[in-house]
């Protein structure tokens, strides 16, 4: 006897857009969906928070919170800090969703949980915004397999259903089933909604993505209205992220730009900050000349010699917030900036060598990181590590290396470190950080103290 097919409807991120959640709730009917899982993003950028959570109540959808929800009850908090770093137009979404949620809806967002798991038809499941891993990492077609399987592995499940990406997906990786169901109010690439539908049986699943139209103009004139920025209109309207938009803005602008005018802008962002300009420029100094004394062994150019410079200037703006995850917090406040006139590509690479002056080398699962090409990759690897290491060389910033002098001999990197004073601390720490440059460039390197 065949056991009965269980149907489930898989949604995620309406992002408050009502009328793309009405159609797509509509189709569901049709295809006699039995059940409906929601994969978090209740609310954001069209102004029916309210309406969006009440609705997928009606429906008993089996939900869980995702990060834009998170942000949003969490604004009183953080509103301080997100006033100087945030886009004025993700800030102001932020803001308005926070005063208009109702008491209520707030406590039921703050009592789902991060995910779920549910057995179905012989099967485990793991309901997930980003992925098994960071509710804030996204899971596409773009995933390196390597990252995939780890994830597989971290998810201990049949089947991992993710959103937070806007994007359809699904992938078997690992033994694991990756199901992304794109998004319900704010889809990226194609203005249609999307959603997903599962069938159950026997121990199987069968996935199908589906595309529904919607009433965009309800959406963008109930933007308007609540008004709320134009540029969140535009989201809707041209199906991608705000970020793109204003990455496409800027490069179109960064083109006729010179590089003393992007210079003058990374020192104006940095001066914002309130950076430490000795230590700063002395990284700086250090970084560049260990750039154009390695240049037979990495092999990078002008371009790349510049992206370094406006790296290391912007590499501890991140203490503005303090000391703790001051890389992150420099990322973050690098990509979120809209004065620096560079493309996302280069932004996006000057970002990510403040992230990697510290702690943790690159890996694919970080955010920017993982979007470059496989050459950007290795660009990032070869002037993050040159740049963790002149950090290290003025760890106790108090500025004792006047000038490094490289030389290679066979398998080795000799670093000359001229200083009158002892160096200990310095060569102790630039040891510690040289792991990314020894890896990337194939070299042991020794440091030596030099009087002159």
């Amino acid at each position: 006897m065949r056991s009965k097919i269980l149907k489930i409807a898989v949604l995620s991120d309406v992002h408050g857009n009502l009328p793309a959640l009405d159609a797509v709730l509509a189709d569901c009917a049709k295809q006699g969906e039995e059940q409906i899982w929601y994969l978090g993003d209740f609310v954001g950028y069209v102004p029916f928070p309210n309406e969006v959570i009440e609705r997928l109540q009606k429906e008993n959808a089996i939900s869980i919170i995702g990060n834009y929800d998170l942000k949003v009850i969490a604004f009183v908090k953080n509103a301080r800090q997100w006033k100087k770093n945030k886009l004025p137009e993700k800030y102001s979404a932020f803001e308005w969703n926070y005063k208009t949620l109702t008491s209520a809806n707030k406590r039921y967002l703050q009592q789902l949980p991060k995910e779920r798991r549910i057995k179905i038809a012989g099967l485990d499941v793991l309901l997930t915004h980003g992925s098994p891993a960071d509710n804030e990492e996204g899971i596409s077609s773009a995933m390196p397999a390597k990252r995939l399987n780890e994830l597989a592995k971290i998810a201990k499940a049949d089947v991992v259903l993710c959103g937070h990406t806007h994007r359809p997906f699904k992938k078997r990786v690992g033994g694991v089933l990756f199901v992304n169901a794109g998004s319900v109010g704010r889809p990226e690439g194609d203005t249609s909604a999307s959603y997903a539908i599962l069938n159950f049986a026997n121990g199987r699943v069968t996935v199908r993505h589906c595309k529904v139209e919607y009433d965009i103009d309800k959406a963008t004139n109930a933007i308007r209205k609540a008004a709320l920025s134009a540029g969140l209109a535009d989201v809707i309207e041209k199906a991608a992220s705000l970020d793109a938009l204003k990455q496409q803005q800027k490069s179109r602008v960064s083109d006729n730009v010179t590089d003393e005018k992007k210079l003058e802008a990374v020192l104006s962002l940095a001066e914002k900050c309130n950076y430490e300009k000795q230590h700063t420029h002395q990284v700086e100094k250090l970084a560049l000349q260990l750039f154009d004394g390695l240049t037979g062994l990495h092999r990078l150019g002008d371009k790349e010699r510049f992206l370094l410079l406006c790296g290391a200037i912007l590499h501890d703006i991140g203490w503005i917030e303090g000391q703790k995850v001051h890389h992150k917090v420099a990322l973050k406040i690098i990509m979120d900036d809209t004065t620096l006139p560079f493309d996302f590509r280069d932004k996006s690479i000057i970002a990510l060598l403040a992230r990697y002056h510290r702690k943790r080398l690159p890996a694919d699962k970080h955010a920017y990181y993982r979007e470059l090409s496989d050459k950007d990759k290795t660009i990032i690897q070869k002037l993050a590590g040159i740049l963790r290491l002149a950090d290290g060389l003025d760890c106790t910033h108090s500025n004792l290396v006047e000038r490094i002098n490289c030389n290679i001999k066979g398998n080795s990197l000799l670093l000359n470190c001229v200083s009158k004073e002892p160096l200990d601390e310095e060569f102790s720490a630039a040891d510690d950080k040289a792991d990314l440059l020894k890896q990337v460039l194939g070299k042991k390197i020794i440091f030596r103290r030099k009087t002159g």
